[in-house]
């Protein structure tokens, strides 16, 4: 069972929904987290934690196969910094 199915299980029992109402509402606040990041750089949940985008500079690294020194672009990432309600678990 995959993440978003124990979620949807998890909103289906607790509210009483439909599934395919839950897997609706999952889908829909995943959209809305990934649009938010992409948009501002950043979203937050309180009590749960925030998403951000941080940028990642070029550097050099190894590949670990052959030993030869490559080139690693640079690139954005996404970061999550929990809230401290789940990090006092």
């Amino acid at each position: 069972m995959s993440a978003r199915d124990q979620l949807a299980a998890v909103i289906e029992k607790q509210t009483g929904c439909s599934k395919a109402l839950a897997r609706d509402t999952v889908a829909t606040l995943l959209e809305a987290i990934i649009k938010t990041t992409k948009k501002e750089s950043r979203f937050s949940l309180p009590g749960f934690g925030t998403f951000s985008v941080v940028k990642r500079a070029a550097r050099k690294g190894v590949n670990p196969k052959t030993g030869q020194p490559l080139k690693i672009k640079a690139r954005k990432s996404l970061r999550f910094k929990a809230a401290a309600t789940l990090r006092d678990l």
